[in-house]
């Protein structure tokens, strides 16, 4: 029988611990997007530099700026089949509403570069936990 602790424990380390561990170069990579270091691909993934390539799994973010103030950057915590993805979004403020779709199914959806990632859970202000699973 799984316990509550046990789902709680599970929880923090499927949402929070990718997060909380690669904070300081999550946070490195926002910094040089916003003072434009490096520069935003809409079609498509941005290949990170050496030293910044371990903030995602493959070495690749996608980056959206669908508003002058709003920055959306994700980062890929796993790798799948073509453009298969679970990751971490971070957004300098909060989502608005017209930047929401839904995809098939009635999920919650944001579009960053060419693809719409599914709104899995918010985890603060700040962060989200996203997916893609169509490929």
């Amino acid at each position: 029988m799984i316990t509550t602790g046990a789902v709680l424990a599970l929880a923090y380390v499927v949402y929070q611990r990718p997060l909380e561990r690669n904070r300081p170069i999550y946070a490195k990579v926002i910094d040089q997007l916003q003072q434009g270091a490096l520069k935003s691909n809409p079609s498509g993934p941005i290949r990170l530099p050496g030293s910044l390539r371990r903030a995602s799994v493959d070495g690749e973010i996608y980056v959206s700026r669908p508003s002058t103030n709003q920055l959306l950057v994700v980062f890929k915590t796993w790798k799948g089949k073509g453009r298969n993805m679970e990751g971490l979004l971070y957004s300098s403020q909060m989502i608005a509403v017209p930047t929401v779709g839904k995809d098939y199914y009635g999920n919650l959806t944001v579009s960053v570069g060419p693809i719409a990632l599914v709104l899995e859970k918010q985890i603060d202000s700040n962060w989200h936990r996203v997916s893609y699973r169509l490929d």
